[in-house]
């Protein structure tokens, strides 16, 4: 996120206006540790699936296009959530996934 760009913190205000915007959303979870890692958590039916988030900011002033380009990737953080990614993989592409996730 941009320091200077406002946007982001009006949006949070916004949404903690909200009347449906649960207590707990306005304080920090302080019991909860912080990790150097941000982690997202899924869950489909019984199962629990948790990605790894990898945020890249490129910022070249030199080049308008790139000047506040960011690129998001998740990886699989669990063994569970890799063997269904690739699971997937395999049943959208129709061969046996993709070469990166099954990598070891």
């Amino acid at each position: 996120m941009n320091p200077s760009d406002a946007l982001p913190l009006v949006l949070i205000e916004e949404i903690l206006r909200h009347p449906d915007a649960p207590d707990h959303w306005h304080q920090p979870a302080r019991n909860t540790p912080l990790t150097p890692a941000v982690t997202m958590s899924m869950t489909y039916g019984v199962n629990r699936y948790e990605l790894l988030s990898v945020l890249a900011h490129f910022g070249a002033r030199q080049h308008v296009t790139i000047e506040e380009l960011s690129v998001e990737t998740f990886y699989p953080a669990d063994g569970t959530t890799r063997l269904k990614l690739v699971e997937l993989a395999s049943w959208e592409t129709g061969s046996g996934g993709s070469r990166f996730l099954n990598a070891t």
